[in-house]
């Protein structure tokens, strides 16, 4: 006679194995203390997850319980509709009656899914929504004395600025402190964050950095409260950090925050609505054509994901295949895990995603006054010196042996290139056009965080996609430098073999050849300087 599991697991083997994961929480409180709730958009998502916790044998809404509800925000939308969802939940009975017993509202914002539909643009929606609940605590303490007890925490997925290198990963509790007193909230509490990936490596070995990341980040959590607390005679616990006399710190963050607003669309006019799945016309004909071309086949096998039914990754490998099986006839950039778009740009040379748009969202304030918007501005600080990175690690050379193979281009046929490009999505421009427009685009880029940065022109002579990080930030540069020096070798390795490969779709990837692209992935792999996210220069010079 079946059971109810083995019915369940034949209608549906996915869904029997989350239920069977469901069903483990309550044997093992160490390791399940949280389920995330991906892409939620609707009270009906986190009631739908109550349900099932209970019917897997959960505690919900009572004492017992031992689990945080967690939201997850994966969009621009998503995050512009992220009060009014809390509102809707805190509202709901069932809902309250669990954070009564949890104490705790948890708002989960992810960071690199968020770029990957929206832009760079989009971090300072992420600010913005994570502000706005911060502030409404003191409201669902008022309407509901019995959350007298609860905090609200921010939980930062792993692709914020500051932990791809553009600043201490530890200080996401400072920013969050910040966000919270600039929307005037009473209190905040302890914010969360993923580590992963490089992460991993670069905050917890060895083990005496492993513990400096543990202290440091109690000790900016602690900070960022009694920074954003107030006395019973008004006054901080410990007294905020202001932008430097005669410099209006609100307006200046405020004008970052319309920048932001200015690339986001700059995005949506590049790649269409991405919010959309079933927009087919989303993202940009020229970019998907370039990228077709770009090392796909190393980017999987350097990434086989523990989570391969989540657009497009791969668990295992099936020895054998072909390039065009494994790949795909023509992969869309965009239609892809977060890790994996980061990846292939950054193994294409291009870097793209990290600075297209900014052009535009820096263009759109007075050039003289980009410094201003730098010193006043915690966030802004943190997205050029990521900005800056991105660019020093941006390699056109590698971008055009491995995606059109053939060598660099000279300065004159790169600009004859670059003015027949279209940037309308659906233009089809050719690909040596698309990527002669992106070179110079990098380039225009750089002068304005250059400038914003360093409040210099940039300079006529020797300048280069390097000179606002080595200007700016020398000790990042010289480490950034060292790596690329040394992983040279692997970055035209893969290049060559994904020429190769682009040209030979229907070879066969045997053992020999999976092993040896994963190797070359390794040896190849671009990261931000490890020290980046620990240690890093002042960020803030005094003014001129």
């Amino acid at each position: 006679m079946l059971t109810d599991d083995d019915l369940l697991d034949k209608s549906s083997k996915t869904a029997a194995r989350v239920f069977g994961r469901l069903k483990l929480i309550k044997y093992d409180n160490d390791i399940f203390n949280k389920l995330i709730i991906a892409e939620t958009s609707s009270i009906v998502h986190v009631l739908a997850a109550f349900l099932l916790l209970k019917a897997s044998g959960n505690c919900v809404a009572e004492k017992e319980t031992i689990i945080d509800i967690v939201t997850l925000s994966e969009s621009v939308k998503d995050l512009e509709e992220l009060p009014n969802l809390i509102t809707e939940l805190v509202d709901d009975p069932i809902y309250r009656k669990h954070l009564f017993y949890r104490e705790k509202l948890i708002v989960m914002i992810a960071k690199s899914d968020t770029v990957r539909r929206n832009g760079r643009g989009a971090e300072s929606s992420q600010e913005q929504a994570l502000g706005k609940i911060y502030s409404m605590l003191e409201q669902f303490k008022s309407k509901y004395p019995e959350l007298k007890n609860l905090i609200i925490c921010g939980f930062s997925g792993g692709g914020a600025a500051l932990q791809r290198g553009g600043g201490r990963v530890t200080e996401v509790a400072h920013n969050n402190g910040r966000t919270a007193r600039f929307y005037h909230a009473k209190t905040l509490g302890p914010s969360l964050l993923t580590i992963q990936g490089h992460q991993m490596q670069i905050l917890f070995s060895p083990s005496s950095i492993a513990l400096h990341t543990l202290q440091s980040l109690v000790a900016q959590n602690l900070h960022a409260r009694a920074q954003t607390e107030l006395k019973p005679n008004g006054e901080h616990y410990v007294l905020p950090r202001r932008a430097p006399k005669g410099y209006d710190e609100r307006k200046n963050i405020e004008k970052f925050h319309k920048a932001c607003q200015i690339m986001r669309q700059a995005y949506f006019n590049y790649m269409g609505n991405l919010d959309d799945s079933n927009d087919k016309h989303s993202a940009n004909e020229s970019f998907n054509k370039l990228f077709t071309n770009a090392p796909w086949i190393s980017v999987i096998l350097g990434n086989l994901s523990s989570r391969p039914s989540k657009r497009g990754g791969h668990g295992t490998i099936n020895q054998n295949i072909t390039v065009r099986n494994l790949r795909g006839e023509n992969p869309k950039l965009l239609d892809n895990r977060a890790i994996t778009v980061e990846r292939v740009s950054a193994h294409s040379g291009t870097h793209f995603l990290n600075y297209l748009s900014v052009y535009e969202g820096l263009k759109s304030i007075n050039y003289d006054e980009l410094h201003e918007m730098y010193i006043c501005s915690k966030s802004c600080r943190d997205f050029m010196r990521n900005t800056a990175l991105s660019l020093h690690m941006t390699d056109f050379d590698i971008a055009w042996f491995t995606m059109i193979g053939e060598t660099h281009p000279d300065k004159n046929e790169i600009i004859s290139l670059a003015k027949k490009f279209n940037p309308n999505r659906s233009e089809k421009n050719s690909n040596k056009e698309t990527l002669a427009w992106l070179e110079l685009y990098a380039y225009d880029v750089a002068k304005l965080v250059y400038k914003c940065i360093l409040n210099k022109d940039p300079p006529e002579d020797n300048f280069d996609l390097h000179s606002p990080l080595r200007s700016g930030f020398s000790n990042l540069a010289q480490q950034l430098t060292i790596r690329e020096e040394s992983n040279e070798f692997g970055r035209y390795a893969q290049s060559d073999m994904t020429n190769f490969m682009n040209n030979n779709l229907d070879f066969l990837l045997g053992t020999h050849e999976c092993l040896t692209l994963q190797a070359c992935y390794a040896a190849a792999d671009v990261v931000n300087a490890p020290e980046g996210g620990l240690n890093i220069e002042l960020t803030r010079q005094k003014p001129n």
